[in-house]
């Protein structure tokens, strides 16, 4: 009997002191803090308040101010005190310990200015995207450019020969786009000479280029395409480009004048262009074109004309034309064009020739050419064109009528 209230008394002393030190753990609660942040006497929102651990700063719990620069943070925890954060772009942070209890806290915020370093961002001059090579203009633009075609002549692989030709890796391109649209139908030149350089953020090369979708993936193809990109702020509305040039020749004043106004929007392009001058250039850009086979009339009777010595092609006279470009999205593979063309050319020269032959006799036969000449030609174009070009299908149509006369 002894034994046994022994045994006893020694098992209440040893529970004592688990039992006191379970007894003496606090239990987790459940608390609320809410409140309003303040900068002077606007409410800051965005800012991000934590409650973190006074020991190890780990966050416990967030919440965000709203557009009133309220908040509410709920946590359940046994820690007596904790540590309040807040933080938020352009004003200093706080750091606060506090009792941890439910409560209301209403802060104030004091305005901070951060200097950020400067960083440098340099646009890469040449990329790749499979088969398209992208040339950033402005990185191969001098102060001299003033067109597009300027710049064209200076990137890598482009060469645009004497006749105005376009080759891509000494192959003459077969497509030449603005904004992925084929205005000008192979007249590219009214765009190299008359479209700004300022206004173009990137040339593209479409290497291989089928025109026709439908036989993208029939047949290879070795010629390339043009496309050029252009600025935000050359879409959508009308740019203008105006050159004269003027001076003094023995026979009379010489001009140069060229308008030219264009329309690059999403559904819609148009180019308008006037040129004159009588500086006998035998070259008119919107009368050229490039990359399609055109008819000449056969002439049934030779006319007599004066020499050309190999000195170059400037002639006496006078030239005018005007052109007029307009292209129409009908869809996303469907569109509508038509182009106008008319110019007028006047053009007169001279030559004279003194031959002289020394016959078996002994006799001199002298033959004298004298040759002048005055050319008029008026020549004007319509072309109208309606193309579906689809992955599944393709259709183009075409009316061409042309007519010139004396």
């Amino acid at each position: 009997m002894l034994r046994r209230l022994l045994l006893l008394v020694v098992l209440l002393v040893g529970l004592s002191p688990a039992r006191t030190q379970a007894q003496s753990q606090p239990q987790p609660r459940r608390l609320s803090l809410s409140g309003q942040l303040r900068s002077g006497t606007e409410p800051v929102a965005g800012a991000v308040l934590a409650l973190l651990q006074p020991a190890d700063s780990s966050m416990l719990a967030y919440a965000i101010t709203d557009s009133q620069g309220r908040y509410t943070l709920q946590l359940e925890t046994a820690l007596p005190e904790l540590l309040l954060r807040v933080r938020s772009l352009g004003y200093r942070p706080q750091l606060r310990r506090i009792k941890a209890e439910t409560q209301r806290i209403d802060l104030s915020l004091e305005r901070e200015e951060r200097l950020l370093r400067e960083v440098l961002v340099k646009a890469q001059r040449l990329w790749a995207q499979r088969d398209t090579l992208n040339y950033l203009v402005s990185a191969y633009t001098l102060q001299q450019d003033r067109t597009i075609g300027d710049v064209l002549r200076r990137l890598p692989g482009i060469t645009i020969e004497d006749n105005k030709v376009i080759k891509y890796q000494g192959v003459p391109i077969n497509r030449f786009y603005i904004e992925n649209l084929d205005l000008l139908r192979g007249r590219y030149n009214l765009a190299t000479e008359g479209i700004k350089a300022e206004d173009v953020a990137t040339v593209q090369v479409l290497e291989h280029h089928e025109p026709v979708r439908a036989l993208q993936d029939q047949r290879p193809s070795q010629q390339a395409a043009i496309n050029l990109r252009l600025k935000d702020k050359a879409k959508g509305v009308w740019s203008k480009a105006l050159r004269l040039g003027a001076g003094v020749y023995a026979p009379g004043p010489l001009w140069d004048a060229t308008l030219q106004a264009s329309y690059f929007g999403k559904g819609r392009q148009q180019l308008l262009r006037y040129s004159s001058d009588n500086l006998g250039r035998d070259h008119d850009p919107a009368a050229v074109l490039y990359g399609a086979f055109v008819s000449e009339p056969t002439q049934l009777v030779e006319l007599v004309a004066h020499g050309r010595p190999p000195v170059g092609n400037g002639l006496f006279g006078y030239r005018h034309g005007a052109h007029l470009s307009s292209l129409t999205r009908l869809a996303d593979s469907a569109s509508l064009s038509y182009q106008l063309h008319y110019r007028h050319q006047s053009t007169h020269g001279s030559s004279f020739a003194e031959t002289s032959y020394l016959l078996p006799e002994g006799t001199r036969l002298q033959l004298t050419e004298d040759i002048s000449d005055r050319t008029q030609l008026h020549a004007t174009e319509l072309q109208l064109s309606y193309e579906k070009n689809r992955a599944q299908s393709f259709v183009s149509s075409t009316l061409m009528l042309s007519g010139e006369w004396n």
